[in-house]
């Protein structure tokens, strides 16, 4: 799919991305495909794990907000 008919897709009703939105969106996705924008971390089992929100909130965000 081209980026042109992929931001027609977006902008459309069914989906509903503003034109700017739909452009960066596809940007952003083509500097991770061709490795211009990498990760700033590499997957690892903490960086990739499954938690729930609640895990999350009490592991990572709580900590966080009560640390600042």
């Amino acid at each position: 799919m081209s980026d042109e008919d992929a931001i027609a897709s977006f902008v459309s009703p069914e989906v509903g991305f503003s034109l700017a939105y739909a452009k960066a969106f596809i940007e952003i996705h083509r500097a991770i495909e061709t490795q211009w924008l990498k990760p700033e971390f590499a997957n690892s089992t903490e960086t990739v794990a499954e938690m729930s929100f609640n895990q999350f909130v009490q592991t990572v965000l709580k900590p966080a907000i009560l640390n600042d």
